[in-house]
């Protein structure tokens, strides 16, 4: 049976970006996906700032497991407080044991088409800022990520 779709209750998902800047983030959710494009597969993490004005305001990131990416993902993980000495060899990924933990990161903004064609505008991560987090009172990364 068909099902009846009422595009007057459309719930607007649009949101406006924070401004570019240095924020502590926290390790909401990771959902392994995939295989992408490049036929391996990929996390997103989402992420949400972890304080101030904008505290709760979601942020994802796309981390493939290509190899060419790795560097990427030694990023992401060494700054969410992997012992970079554990990214050598096989590494068990396991997404469950990532949320929680948290880092600090510069957020720009990104200008793309939405699939309608219109102009947006969101946050991103801006590559190679991802750091720890030093001095923070709330919980500052993980410690365990080596698996046996």
């Amino acid at each position: 049976m068909p099902v009846v779709l009422n595009f007057d209750q459309r719930e607007d998902r649009s949101f406006d970006p924070v401004p570019i800047g240095v924020y502590k983030l926290i390790v909401t959710d990771v959902e392994i996906l995939g295989p992408g494009k490049s036929g391996y597969k990929y996390a997103n993490f989402e992420l949400a700032i972890a304080e101030g004005e904008f505290e709760g305001t979601k942020i994802w990131k796309i981390m493939s497991f290509s190899p060419k990416a790795f560097f990427n993902v030694e990023e992401m993980l060494t700054a969410l407080g992997e012992n970079p000495e554990d990214l050598k060899g096989e590494y068990q990924f396991d997404e469950t044991a990532w949320v929680g933990s948290s880092c600090q990161a510069v957020l720009a903004i990104d200008h793309y088409v939405k699939n309608n064609g219109e102009p947006g505008v969101k946050n991103i991560i801006e590559q190679g800022t991802m750091v720890p987090l030093v001095g923070w009172s709330g919980e500052s990364g993980n410690t365990r990520r080596k698996l046996s």
